[in-house]
This record gives C-alpha cells, structure tokens and sequence, in this order.
C-alpha cells in the first residue's frame, strides 16, 4: 500500500481520551475531515458519545498490548475501517487476521515505535507515535482533539490506566505512568511538534496544556 499516495493533502483528526473531549461535543466537526484516528481500544464505544467523539474508525494506530483483548474489533463495522497500523506485540497476530478477514490493509510500524524509544529513552504513546507518523507524510492537516498530552486524566470509560487515581493525587500531572516517561513526551512535543502549521490543537486542549503545565516541562 503507498501510504503517501493515501496520506497525501488529506485533512486528518486524531481522537484521544482526555477526559475534556466529554463536553466538547466536537462530534460533527470530527465527521468532517478526510480520515479519523483512533487509538488502541478507545473504539468501538458507546453511540451516546459520537456527540463528542464523531462516529467513524478511518485508522487505527494500537500497539497491540495484552492489557484489553484484541477481539473487541470483531464487530460488522470493522470492516469500514481503511488501514490499521501497528506495533509488533502479543496481540498483533489477533489484529492481522482480522484485518485479513475484513481485507483491511495492515501496516507494521513497529520501527517507528523503536525510532521515538531511542530519542526519548522513554516508551512512547501510541497516541505521540500517530502523530509523528502522520506528520512525516504529506497531510494537509492534524486536528487533535482530546489529546492533552497528560495534562488531564482519560475520560471515565475508555480503557487503559491513564485514568487511574493514583496517578492524579498530587496538584500536578504525573510524570510517569508504567514505562512512559510523561515528561520526555510532553517535551518533545512542545519543542519538535507545536511548531509544524499542519498540526491543530482544540481550544479545550490548548487552555488545559497553559494551566497545567507544571515546572519540569521545559527541563
């Protein structure tokens, strides 16, 4: 598959789980862009929350990881999703085959997960990984929307630790969570990625970063 040729001048939203997309009823504006990104299991979700998260699974960045069986995605409209990319993992096989059934392309990206471990001597986010390799390709534009970079916990619902409490019990945002370093990425994104005219933050997400950055994000 030429993912150029795929990528090239399309008008890209990436979706993620910060817990301010639950009010942003941003749903409508998500449906408008070329392509929409999920991220690991946050699909498929309930139809009460498309007012806030859109409806459709365009792509699907996930990095295949044992904590949420992989055969949530065993569902009709599977189907409809054009490319999922992802990380070698203990799950990877399970997504193969249905991508195989589904004939949906799929595209190992694991050596971009290898790539950001070395710069940031961190294990990044599926959700910094989707947007380093959207970005290397010739996007018109990536609209993040519920992407805080840990500036706020995941919303209630969507699976993965990121909302756990005792990540979020001092006044500012953690640091670390299992092998992410917070720190690093969040770095890395304000000093390599807030540059690039083609990425757009919602306003929510953008006053969330300014009021709670904390002391070390410019370390």
């Amino acid at each position: 598959m030429d993912l150029t040729l795929f990528f090239k001048e399309k008008h890209i939203a990436l979706v993620g789980p910060s817990q301010s997309i639950m009010q942003s009823l941003q749903g409508d504006l998500i449906e408008q862009h070329d392509y929409v990104v999920r991220l690991n299991h946050q699909w498929p979700f309930d139809a009460q929350l498309e007012p806030h998260l859109g409806r459709r699974m365009d792509i699907l960045y996930h990095c295949c990881s044992a904590d949420y069986s992989m055969l949530r995605f065993a569902v009709p409209d599977f189907q409809k999703t054009k490319l999922v990319l992802y990380e070698t993992g203990i799950q990877s096989a399970i997504l193969q085959l249905l991508c195989k059934q589904n004939h949906t392309p799929c595209v190992d990206i694991t050596q971009n997960y290898h790539n950001l471990t070395e710069k940031l001597t961190s294990a990044p986010n599926t959700g910094l990984v989707a947007i380093t390799h959207l970005l290397s390709y010739p996007i018109a534009s990536l609209s993040l929307f519920g992407l805080s970079f840990y500036r706020e916990p995941y919303y209630s619902g969507y699976l993965g630790v990121g909302a756990d409490s005792k990540y979020w019990q001092k006044e500012h945002p953690p640091r670390q969570i299992r092998t992410h370093r917070l720190d690093v990425q969040f770095n890395y994104v304000v000093q390599h990625l807030l540059t690039d005219p083609r990425l757009k933050l919602d306003d929510a997400i953008q006053q969330k970063m300014l009021e709670s950055t904390p002391s070390w994000a410019y370390d």
